[in-house]
């Protein structure tokens, strides 16, 4: 009788143990292309950010693959950042680079989502943007950007770099001048351009509010103040 317990015991503990594995569920995966542009008189560097919807618990994410369609190349993150607020929970990673930092292909994309037990899922994403964008400075990227209905955006950081404020432009918020009287603990901004539903981004050079920062022959960093 004892052996026919256990025997009854034991595909009953598989069903529960499996029932436990809270099994990866993802709802969609969306990706940004983003031009950084560091110096006014630069072309932008390219990065792509790849952030997946998850409904599971995002606390588990443990790894992310990206594969091109088109020619096969991969990109991993070991430690994906989670993000989560009262309605949604993210993963991803914000900075896949091309070998190179040559322009990423447009097209279809998988990713590849693994939890901490191993499980995966993976969804399909597609990667297009203005590849005009490659080829300007800051300046004409505004220009260029104006009349396709881009939404143009400030990000306002404090002194330990903590992002204090992003959105669009308002009334009492229409420049990096106004950002410092509205955000007197603001120590520096950005701007940021968004279009195509957030699939592309443009982020404009950081300015600080006590002048230009300036890097020094050994490294660190220091700031001409001339303009306070």
């Amino acid at each position: 009788r004892s052996m026919k317990k256990i025997f009854i015991l034991f595909p009953l503990f598989i069903i529960l143990f499996s029932c436990s594995q809270n099994l990866p569920e993802l709802n969609t995966v969306s990706g940004t292309v983003i031009y950084d542009f560091e110096d006014e008189e630069k072309k932008p560097d390219l990065r792509l950010g790849v952030f997946v919807d998850v409904s599971s618990d995002v606390h588990r994410a443990e790894f992310l693959k990206i594969v091109c369609t088109q020619n096969d190349f991969e990109w991993e993150c070991n430690r994906p950042l989670k993000v989560t607020n009262e309605k949604k929970q993210y993963a991803g990673y914000a900075n896949f680079v091309m070998p190179g930092n040559d322009s990423f292909p447009q097209g279809k994309y998988t990713v590849f989502y693994t939890d901490a037990n191993g499980n995966e899922e993976s969804c399909v994403m597609n990667v297009s943007y203005s590849t005009e964008i490659l080829q300007m400075t800051s300046v004409k990227t505004a220009e260029y950007l104006k009349p396709l209905h881009a939404v143009e955006n400030l990000a306002v950081f404090d002194e330990e770099a903590v992002l204090i404020f992003y959105g669009e432009k308002t009334e009492d918020l229409q420049d990096i001048e106004s950002v410092w009287r509205k955000y007197p603990e603001a120590d520096s901004a950005r701007t940021v351009w968004t279009r195509n539903n957030g699939k592309e981004m443009c982020i404009f050079p950081l300015v600080y509010k006590n002048g230009k920062k300036v890097v020094e022959e050994n490294g660190t960093d220091s700031r001409d103040s001339d303009t306070e």
